[in-house]
């Protein structure tokens, strides 16, 4: 497998993880709660997605890297800061000490991964 497809599988499932843990969050009662976090989840990761895309297309995967911990984290500040959701990218296999998964996010990418492996990626949210 080549680097770039790793990467860009990897990413993906970043970017499922980010829409897994917005959606499940947002379970609450509240209908229009959840109609906010599911265009979170649907919205932050396709622009992710598709800046890291541009990246890794401009400039391979160094670039791709580069502007996921450069851009990626001022995406989610002003996404964060334009709905008024908290955005974190936390990952089972981090590099970056700061975006360790706490338990409750530990436990939705656990279940996800189970989910994935098992070929039933599902309705995140």
């Amino acid at each position: 497998m080549s680097s770039k497809t790793s990467g860009l599988q990897g990413l993906s499932k970043l970017v499922l993880g980010a829409a897994l843990m917005a959606g499940m969050y947002a379970q609450a009662e509240d209908a229009p709660m959840l109609e906010s976090a599911r265009k979170v989840a649907s919205d932050m990761p396709v622009k992710l997605q598709a800046m890291l895309k541009d990246e890794m297309a401009k400039g391979g995967p160094a670039a791709a890297v580069e502007a996921c911990s450069e851009k990626a984290p001022k995406m989610a500040k002003a996404a964060s800061e334009k709905t008024g959701w908290s955005i974190r990218r936390v990952s089972l296999g981090n590099r970056n000490p700061k975006a360790v998964p706490d338990a409750w996010e530990r436990i939705a990418l656990e279940d996800f991964d189970r989910r994935a492996a098992a070929g039933d990626a599902g309705k995140i949210c």
